[in-house]
């Protein structure tokens, strides 16, 4: 699987409705809380939520998040706003969180989108799964480079050490055997149907009215609140 795209993204025909479907080449960057974008609109929605990291319980508002483990814009939202997001609203059942890492900066970014699945299923619930998903963010956050190996099976497999029930090892055959290599596809696909210029890149929906809104960046979690409300 290749989909080592930084520059430019093929938006083809989709498996989703209800938001506005890219089928040109679209610039990615990372982006800033000054770069924000946003759409909306009122009809239904088919987003991939099966066999996701899902935080929280079934709620009135679906928020899909795409990420890209080597973005920093991805990583600034994961340290000061999703806390926020979990505090006041998710835990209290307005919001439920569907993460879905993807691969927009290269194979480091391919390789810890499907380490991300890997962990994911052998996690002993969302919260474990939250200790692997904010490991891989760290890890590149600590004097890593873009692409330099940082996601290799093999070091990843020394990532999981200290993660009680993701094992090194079956980490590292997941990876080198692309297990979940159809769901990162699946995934990059959605993003692309639904506009993606650069992560984070969040979906809303509320399933009772089939309203959608797009939010590209790391914003302020009041921006967060307010599309909800």
């Amino acid at each position: 699987m290749d989909i080592s795209r930084r520059d430019a993204l093929v938006g083809g025909g989709g498996i989703i409705t209800g938001v506005s479907l890219s089928t040109a080449y679209s610039r990615v960057t990372t982006t800033d809380t000054t770069t924000t974008t946003t759409s909306s609109d009122e009809q239904s929605v088919d987003v991939v939520s099966e066999n996701r990291p899902t935080i929280g319980d079934t709620a009135p508002v679906k928020l899909f998040y795409w990420n890209d483990y080597q973005c920093p814009f991805c990583y600034r939202f994961e340290l000061s706003t999703l806390p926020q997001i979990n505090t006041e609203l998710i835990r209290d059942g307005t919001v439920q969180v569907i993460i879905k890492p993807i691969n927009v900066f290269g194979n480091d970014s391919e390789r810890a989108a499907l380490g991300s699945h890997c962990g994911y299923e052998q996690a002993d619930g969302i919260t474990e799964f939250m200790t692997w998903h904010s490991t891989l963010y760290q890890e590149y956050q600590d004097g890593n480079k873009e692409n330099n190996g940082w996601a290799s099976p093999e070091n990843q497999a020394s990532y999981a050490s200290n993660i009680t029930h993701i094992n090194g090892d079956d980490i590292a055959q997941c990876i080198s055997n692309e297990t979940y290599s159809n769901r990162v596809a699946t995934d990059m696909t959605e993003a692309d149907d639904a506009g993606l210029t650069g992560t984070p890149f969040f979906l809303f929906y509320a399933p009772e009215t089939g309203d959608t809104t797009t939010i590209t960046g790391s914003q302020p979690f009041t921006r967060y609140k307010e599309t909800i409300n």
